[in-house]
């Protein structure tokens, strides 16, 4: 079970370079802080859930352990897309008012971040055992 830690790992830091790659080409600077920043594509939070539950389908099927990593799976890519893209909402709303860059605006995600961070973390998995 040691190698589905290693692959989420793993799967989490390949997202996060995608995604601060994808910042150098986008904004043409390099910004350290996009390594570990929330937000973004593809979403890590969703990558590592179904890194998971992909890795944990592939060794043991659909096993009790894989129905809690799904469960799992979903709440973390309901929140990213729900709770926590309205928080980034919210901050760019107040940055606005208060003409500063105080709150984090990239709190939440997309639809296409998450399904981004899906693919992925599923992927990686299937590439990998």
């Amino acid at each position: 079970m040691i190698e589905i830690l290693i692959i989420t790992i793993a799967s989490v830091l390949i997202a996060q370079l995608i995604d601060f790659i994808r910042h150098i080409f986008k904004s043409k600077q390099i910004d350290w802080s996009r390594l570990w920043q929330t937000g973004g594509f593809p979403s890590s939070h969703a990558t590592g859930v179904s890194s998971i539950a992909t890795g944990i389908y592939l060794i043991e099927g659909v096993s009790s352990a894989f129905v809690v990593a799904v469960a799992l799976a979903v709440v973390v890519c309901r929140d990213a897309l729900g709770v926590r893209n309205e928080v980034g909402k919210q901050a760019k709303a107040l940055n606005k008012i208060l003409k500063s860059k105080q709150y984090n605006e990239l709190a939440g995600h997309t639809g296409i971040q998450v399904f981004g961070g899906i693919i992925l973390g599923i992927v990686i998995p299937l590439l990998v055992l």
